[in-house]
């Protein structure tokens, strides 16, 4: 495709890894260097994310979400939502991730306006959340400005840690014993779950302004050559009761476990418990699959 378009004396730039970052840097230093308008097309709120926090006031900048289905064409003046944003603009790209953005899991049931509204009222707040555009900031300060915007985020600011949030929130729930109405997800995560939520909010703030890092430092490990998040530094629960935790699905030799299974959302291997899963093959079991795997080991 790129010969074609070279073929059609069409520009063309291929993306090493991802592509919003080097659509925005195009377009914002040809606005700049060509004093043009330029305008971007795309229904990615990760392209309109970058562009009002990275964008140069002043210049003609756009982004064109195109005809869909369910929206209708319209443009967006990055410099007239910059001045509409007002200081909340230099928190942007932090209030955009924890809420929704293409490569960091949201916080449960708090999207963007319950977070835009909290920058909104509260400037100091703001300042503190636009410590994340800085460029290696220590992790330790990442993570503290990450458990005071949680704390905001919940009405809990004057609450000692975390974990102490939980409870309190659980307990408003009225109820003492697991309901099948009340839902886990919604409470804040753990003291230990969200420092490394944070770093990857960092992380990601810090990509989307070209800076690099390595993620194995921020809230990412490397398993089989992939890329996976750090749940937790700690277990979601002693090793006792993670034993009476089981799924139901109902897998053979030909299907495994899915996306859907209860074990994999909570970080699980599958266990004994599981009586609808065959343990002994299922990938999301700690147990090997057969004995070659010991075999090896004993080589």
């Amino acid at each position: 495709m790129i010969l074609y378009f070279q073929s059609e004396g069409i520009c063309d730039i291929q993306a090493d890894v991802v592509a919003n970052i080097l659509i925005c840097s195009i377009a914002i230093n040809t606005c700049q260097t060509n004093a043009r308008s330029v305008a971007v097309i795309g229904n990615d709120k990760d392209l309109l994310a970058i562009l009002i926090a990275r964008g140069i006031s002043g210049t003609s900048l756009y982004i064109l979400r195109p005809l869909s289905a369910n929206y209708e064409e319209k443009y967006y003046n990055i410099t007239k939502t910059q001045e509409d944003f007002g200081p909340i603009t230099d928190a942007f790209l932090f209030l955009h991730v924890p809420t929704r953005c293409n490569t960091i899991s949201a916080i449960s049931r708090k999207g963007k306006s319950t977070a835009f509204k909290l920058i909104k009222e509260n400037q100091e707040l703001c300042s503190l959340i636009s410590h994340f555009n800085i460029p290696h900031l220590d992790p330790q300060k990442v993570i503290e400005i990450g458990e005071v915007f949680l704390k905001h985020l919940f009405r809990g600011k004057q609450i000692k840690s975390l974990d102490d949030l939980r409870y309190i929130l659980y307990n408003k729930e009225g109820t003492n014993t697991l309901s099948l109405k009340f839902n886990l997800a919604t409470l804040p995560p753990t003291s230990a779950a969200f420092p490394q939520h944070s770093l990857r909010v960092y992380l990601q703030v810090q990509q989307w302004l070209r800076n690099s890092l390595d993620p194995i430092e921020w809230g990412w490990l490397m398993k089989d050559g992939i890329l996976n998040t750090v749940p937790s530094t700690l277990p979601a629960a002693s090793e006792v009761l993670l034993q009476f935790i089981s799924c139901h699905c109902k897998i053979n030799l030909t299907r495994d476990c899915d996306s859907r299974c209860q074990c994999k959302k909570g970080d699980l291997h599958c266990a004994k418990f599981c009586t609808s899963c065959l343990v002994e093959t299922c990938k999301n079991s700690a147990t090997p699959t057969n004995g070659f795997e010991d075999a090896a080991d004993d080589e």
